[in-house]
């Protein structure tokens, strides 16, 4: 489980059919649990897509230059 913020969650599926996929748990906006989907594309997301994306996120800001 991943904590966002603002009492949203992302969740990592660890037995069943959607075994390996990851979730969001968005039940304090109304929505309920839910794919975890990138904007462009519906398709199920894997713990090491989404990973690897967090990881490059994370390591672009990392190597930003604050502004003066």
């Amino acid at each position: 489980m991943s904590e966002q913020g603002c009492a949203y969650y992302t969740l990592l599926v660890l037995t069943g059919p959607e075994r390996g996929t990851m979730w969001q748990d968005v039940r304090a906006a109304g929505e309920g649990v839910v794919p975890f989907e990138f904007l462009d594309s519906t398709a199920r997301v894997t713990f090491a897509e989404w990973y690897t994306h967090w990881l490059t996120r994370a390591e672009r800001v990392a190597w930003q230059t604050p502004e003066a």
